[in-house]
């Protein structure tokens, strides 16, 4: 995957850079995930999600990417496709630090990179994996065309699965 920098509204969605491990990591520490999770984060834990993440574009010609909010140059999350090897499927993901929820970036960069992969991508279909209690994320996934298709058991967890077909 070359470079790629895709423009919204408010964002600029482009590849992680080994540069961006300080705002990376930052961002890490400011996700509300689970308190454990947390307490593992550091800065080489950072570096070594960080090239996990740009690998992926080498790998499968895609991966989750920076959003970079356009208005103050900031890191607020990230957004984009992961394949899942083990089921088998890519999976459209988007977390935003806690201070930006509520502004409509996950929709909004979800919208982009679904756009992104019908234009640029060879996949055909996108799944989207949700925690059943996480109404804003099935939100998300709604608003940019995605179905309901079934509940699925990923790494001994439930989840609600929504797909696109794109092609």
């Amino acid at each position: 995957m070359n470079n790629v920098f895709i423009y919204t509204d408010r964002l600029l969605i482009r590849n992680f850079v080994l540069d961006d491990v300080d705002a990376y990591f930052h961002l890490l520490l400011n996700i509300e995930i689970d308190q454990a999770m947390a307490q593992k984060t550091s800065i080489a834990y950072a570096h070594a999600s960080l090239k996990a993440r740009i690998r992926d574009y080498s790998v499968y010609g895609f991966g989750r990417m920076a959003c970079i909010e356009r208005s103050s140059n900031r890191l607020v999350g990230f957004s984009g496709l992961k394949y899942l090897k083990n089921i088998q499927e890519v999976d459209l993901g988007y977390t935003f630090s806690s201070d930006y929820w509520g502004n409509g970036y996950a929709t909004e960069s979800a919208q982009a990179i679904v756009d992104f992969s019908h234009k640029k991508l060879s996949v055909n279909r996108i799944i989207g994996l949700v925690l059943p209690e996480n109404q804003p994320s099935k939100n998300v996934l709604l608003k940019v065309g995605f179905s309901f298709e079934k509940i699925i058991l990923v790494d001994d967890m439930f989840f609600d699965l929504y797909a696109i077909f794109i092609k």
